[in-house]
């Protein structure tokens, strides 16, 4: 009894960061991609306040880059709200 009483208890909690590292995922991804599309028609002046600027690949990489670490940072949420789920 004791056990499930706790399983449901983790439950919530697990399961919201699982919710956040997916939408943590979901937004470095589309960031990752609207930014490059956005660097290919920006002009200098925008890209040389831009981390790894001024051109648009040093920008585009930098920012992939940082798109990165935060969907590893998402899917660590996940991995760690399905470790907390295990019985």
């Amino acid at each position: 009894m004791a056990g499930r009483l706790r399983r449901r208890v983790v439950a919530v909690p697990a399961l919201l960061l699982q919710g956040l590292g997916v939408l943590a995922v979901v937004l470095a991804a589309v960031r990752a991609v609207w930014f490059a599309i956005w660097a290919a028609g920006a002009e200098s002046a925008d890209l040389a306040t831009s981390w790894g600027g001024p051109t648009a690949i040093g920008a585009t990489l930098v920012h992939g880059a940082v798109a990165a670490l935060l969907a590893a940072a998402g899917a660590g949420l996940v991995l760690l709200g399905r470790r907390l789920r295990r019985p």
